[in-house]
């Protein structure tokens, strides 16, 4: 499941953050835990020229549970 995350409470700049300080020292094969608030729903373009809708969320707090 696709899935938008941030650290604000607003859709549309959550999903555009780039600087993740939680998410520094995390590794693509690392297994994380993740507390959100949903916020709502991220609308985006398609490379087909439709559209797609994923649930957005707020991050509160990564903890990493071990390293891939």
């Amino acid at each position: 499941v696709r899935s938008a995350f941030g650290y604000t409470d607003d859709i549309e700049l959550a999903s555009y953050e780039r600087n993740c300080p939680e998410l520094d020292n995390i590794d693509g094969d690392d297994f994380i835990k993740v507390w959100a608030t949903g916020i709502g729903h991220q609308t985006y373009s398609t490379s087909i020229g439709g559209t797609n809708s994923v649930p957005a969320f707020k991050i509160e707090k990564v903890e990493l549970v071990k390293k891939g």
